[in-house]
């Protein structure tokens, strides 16, 4: 299959740059007050909580429903859309892979002249963190993975999803 376009908002992705912009900023500030460990060691605890919230708000829309990849793939594209992320699927009948362009992450990381190995970390840090919390509670049999990480903050992730049922 190849990858197919979502719907994507330059709008929203111009005001979640903005956003990530103080989010990286104020990264910044806490690690230089505290330490980069102990920032990090935040971000991450952030990341957990963020996905087992995001992870509760998803299970309880399904309710007694039996969670498919297809719902999964509606879950997660509805959870990155407003985040502003310009994204393109490809589905199979077990797994979905997403790429990201534009993230409005890497567009602070831009904004902020954050060094690649501390953005990275913070994407590791904070977002994988989020959807791997997100997957344990609404599909704990979901596997995860980053299948490619940006090389420079002009370049996309991908991201890949898989559940066996």
């Amino acid at each position: 299959m190849a990858f197919t376009k979502c719907d994507w908002s330059e709008g929203i992705w111009e005001g979640a740059s903005a956003g990530c912009s103080v989010f990286v900023g104020l990264f910044g500030t806490v690690a230089e007050e505290i330490g980069k460990e102990k920032a990090f060691a935040l971000l991450k605890k952030l990341g957990e909580g963020m996905g087992k919230g995001a992870g509760q708000m998803f299970k309880e829309q399904l309710g007694d429903e039996k969670i498919d990849i297809k719902k999964l793939s509606q879950f997660i594209i509805g959870f990155n859309g407003p985040f502003g992320c310009q994204m393109e699927i490809e589905e199979e009948p077990t797994h979905f892979s997403l790429r990201h362009y534009n993230c409005p992450v890497a567009q602070a990381f831009k904004n902020m002249a954050t060094d690649y190995e501390t953005g990275k970390r913070i994407c590791y840090d904070w977002g994988v963190t989020l959807f791997e919390n997100l997957l344990n509670v609404l599909a704990p049999e979901a596997k995860y993975e980053v299948a490619h990480y940006r090389e420079n903050w002009d370049d996309y992730c991908e991201e890949k999803y898989t559940l066996e049922t």
